[in-house]
């Protein structure tokens, strides 16, 4: 697991396995609510929604993250 402050969004942690690959965590701040925790959640977790962890908590705590459905009015994937 790697955490690297110059190259890397404060919110989020890389891990690296040699048999599985690479996958990003979003990093929710302890002082955010459980409702708000889990459509961040939602939101990193959906590929139509493509953006950094510190992009994702800026637009909650604005207000203007888009629901998954938003996102993609049409439906189309």
């Amino acid at each position: 697991m790697g955490w690297f402050r110059t190259e890397q969004d404060p919110h989020q942690l890389l891990l690296l396995s040699c048999r599985v690959g690479r996958w990003d965590r979003l990093v929710i701040p302890p002082e955010t609510g459980a409702a708000v925790g889990a459509r961040l959640m939602a939101a990193a977790c959906d590929p139509r929604i493509a953006r950094t962890g510190s992009a994702l908590i800026a637009d909650k705590l604005d207000h203007h993250l888009a629901a998954p459905a938003e996102a993609n009015p049409s439906g189309l994937t």
